[in-house]
């Protein structure tokens, strides 16, 4: 929202300001204005990446270099004037914004681009996996939050009864009782009765969850494993997309890592690869 309030403001500011000085908005002008503040820099990304970074053999990937070379003027002239017109690629936060602005889009009679999702990939290290495979964590379970997780994984392995469910439906159940009993007496009794249930159901749920909390402390080592493997897996509960940078694995792991990531990219799949290394 920022980002589009921000370029607003600033827009409007200038065409207020010009109409204010000359009485007039010369529209040329300011279309000039646009082409030589966006075109420049998007030239730039074309040409750097077109014609510059091939050459470095830190980009060079055989099998793809070949093809991309055989098609190099159609590729440019797709990826320059065409596809940017047709279709949006971009991640799951970005296309969100796109969806936002589809009423803007029907309202200006523009066509709206078809809007596709990117490859998003989660990372998972060696010895992350040995975490993974130590404690039985399916992969769905990895995108639960840390507090879920670390629960599902006590329940699972504690010999105890940590759920209150049954006792609270049996005193939910005696409260009913009571509240009918006391209704047939005076009816002025029930909302008495209900505020009585109503304290009691909410005492007992706070003490399922100082039950499920002294349990948890005695799974310290399984805690500490799920919050290291939370962190990295998903760095400040962001993907790590948001907050990793690709020269840390590539240091790592050479340039194997980029061909493992290729082979996991999906196409139209829309949907979130895993890839462990």
């Amino acid at each position: 929202y920022f980002f589009f309030v921000l370029s607003g403001f600033l827009i409007t500011y200038l065409l207020l300001a010009e109409k204010k000085i000359s009485n007039e908005i010369d529209i040329k002008k300011f279309y000039y204005r646009r082409i030589f503040k966006i075109w420049p820099l998007y030239y730039f990304i074309v040409i750097l990446g077109f014609f510059v970074l091939p050459n470095f053999d830190f980009f060079k990937i055989s099998y793809l270099q070949e093809n991309f070379i055989n098609n190099f003027y159609s590729n440019l002239l797709l990826y320059v004037l065409i596809l940017p017109n047709i279709a949006f690629i971009g991640g799951g936060g970005e296309l969100a914004y796109w969806l936002e602005l589809k009423e803007v889009f029907k309202a200006s009679n523009v066509p709206y681009p078809v809007l596709i999702l990117r490859n998003s990939f989660l990372l998972i290290e060696e010895k992350y996996q040995k975490i993974i495979s130590n404690h039985t964590i399916e992969l769905a379970d990895l995108f639960k939050t840390e507090f879920d997780l670390l629960q599902q994984k006590v329940l699972e392995a504690t010999s105890n009864q940590l759920s209150l469910t049954d006792e609270i439906d049996q005193i939910n159940r005696v409260y009913i009782q009571i509240e009918h009993l006391s209704d047939l007496v005076d009816a002025s009794l029930k909302d008495h009765v209900v505020a009585l249930k109503t304290k009691s159901l909410k005492k007992l749920t706070a003490l399922e969850k100082k039950i499920h909390r002294a349990e948890k402390r005695k799974f310290t080592d399984l805690a500490a494993q799920i919050q290291k493997l939370k962190q990295a897996l998903f760095p400040n509960n962001n993907l790590q997309e948001r907050v990793e940078n690709f020269a840390l694995y590539y240091a790592k792991h050479g340039k194997n890592w980029f061909q493992q990531i290729y082979d996991a990219s999906l196409t139209v799949e829309h949907e979130f690869t895993v890839v462990n290394f």
